[in-house]
């Protein structure tokens, strides 16, 4: 082999191993970053050894003895987050939920075998009850939906909260008022699905509706792959919350979500959303949209700026790699959080965002802040970036850090002061991880 020719060396992490292929006169840290394409660990958590050394990150291949062949062992920080794909994400669930099949089962044999009744005789009446329970509980019955429409009217909120539903009545929002005509709820109510509503709710009027003015719905922790249309003839609707569901694109009525111009806040967490359409624009009045806990992985490219009394923005633990470019348009933001996915930079109209106050972006990629943002944000006192390319001397280095900083500081004064300290590692924490293996020495054995 030539000087100038290529080596391809055999990194081992754990049980698996990479070839690499680079010029030997390439840095240790080009390495790295090779290695953090294939892994998504880290440069800075990344510790290679080579013959019971530690490579050094600025040194040469050629001058650590690495050469065609070599092996090198990749180790890795304690705080690393991989990523896992679909399939594996679905048989850690399916896998979860067999283990809590069984747990309970072994549990009601046990009870059973302790009272001297027959544990075989125990486990298949188990069995039975959760067949029945999923049986029941798709359709709702046993649940009297008129009686409970009748109530919502009366306190103003719908609450279908943790029942157990994994589908809802055709017609769940409308209840025909005393003396009216019956036109509101004609076509509505002679459907069982979801999406044969759509025509109704958009063409009826709510004037017949006794639940057009109630105030808050509550649909969470159910098994709901789909919400009615008829969500649209709730127009004093002002508290939506849908989250800890089943709910898909498909089932999400978006065009009826987007006609309750009255909505200020939204939860969608815990779903199976892959997207957030542009008519979310449309809700001009939503304070709080929280969608964490999803598989988004786009927002509106436009639209989403228009929301501008938005305060709150949680977007934690997706499969996003940007923000909208427009999302500087939300001028009444206060609190961006999306910690947990793959974003890379942050939009250079987030400048504009002179209310924000808190802006996590934990466990992403990213390497640096928009460089006005530190110094323009001049609300801003607290940011969490742990977990992402970009370290703490990397971040001082951003314009606008020592205001920044101090202000920061004032903050956690305030709080010590009022003994009201909510978080104390983000309080304290300057805003970015420290460079890891500091205390390795170059040339230091293990």
């Amino acid at each position: 082999m030539s000087d100038h020719g290529d080596i391809t060396v055999q990194v081992k992490h754990g049980a698996s191993t990479y070839a690499i292929t680079l010029p030997p006169s390439s840095q240790v840290s080009l390495l790295q970053k090779e290695i953090e394409k294939l892994t998504n660990i880290f440069c800075r958590h990344q510790k290679l050894i080579h013959k019971g050394k530690v490579l050094d990150p600025a040194a040469l291949l050629s001058t650590q003895q690495v050469t065609m062949g070599s092996k090198i062992m990749l180790m890795a920080s304690g705080d690393v987050t991989k990523l896992q794909t679909k399939g594996q994400q679905a048989s850690e669930a399916i896998k979860k939920q067999k283990q809590e099949e069984a747990q309970a089962q072994l549990s009601a044999a046990f009870a059973a075998a302790k009272s001297g009744g027959s544990a075989l005789a125990a486990v298949q009446q188990h069995q039975h009850a959760a067949a029945a329970r999923a049986a029941a509980s798709s359709a709702g019955r046993g649940i009297d939906w008129e009686e409970r429409k009748r109530t919502w009217a009366k306190i103003g909120i719908v609450s279908i909260r943790d029942v157990g539903v994994s589908e809802l009545p055709a017609d769940v929002f409308v209840l025909q008022r005393p003396g009216t005509d019956g036109q509101q709820s004609t076509s509505a109510s002679t459907s069982s699905s979801v999406g044969s509503t759509a025509g109704a709710a958009g063409t009826a009027s709510t004037g017949g509706n006794a639940l057009a003015e109630v105030k808050a719905a509550d649909l969470s922790c159910n098994q709901l792959s789909a919400v009615p249309a008829c969500l649209s003839l709730l127009p004093g609707l002002h508290t939506l919350k849908l989250a800890s569901n089943r709910l898909t694109d498909s089932g999400m009525p978006w065009d009826s979500l987007a006609a309750l111009g009255g909505l200020t806040q939204l939860l969608l967490d815990n779903n199976l959303l892959s997207q957030v359409p542009a008519c979310v624009s449309c809700l001009t009045s939503l304070q709080h949209l929280s969608c964490c806990s999803n598989q988004l992985h786009t927002l509106p490219t436009s639209g989403l700026g228009a929301l501008t009394a938005l305060e709150s923005l949680q977007l934690d633990d997706n499969k996003l790699t940007q923000l909208p470019s427009d999302l500087g348009g939300c001028t009444a933001l206060v609190e961006l959080s999306a910690c947990g996915n793959s974003i890379a930079e942050l939009p250079p109209s987030m400048s504009s965002l002179g209310r924000l106050q808190a802006l996590r972006m934990e466990r992403n990629r990213m390497s640096s802040l928009p460089a006005a943002l530190l110094a323009s944000c001049t609300s801003l006192w607290s940011l969490a970036l742990g977990s992402n390319p970009i370290t703490l001397e990397g971040l001082r280095g951003t314009p606008g850090f020592t205001d920044f900083d101090a202000r920061r500081r004032a903050k956690c004064d305030k709080q010590l002061g009022g003994n009201v300290m909510f978080d104390v590692g983000r309080s304290f924490s300057e805003g970015a991880d420290q460079q890891l293996w500091q205390h390795w020495h170059k040339d230091r054995k293990l």
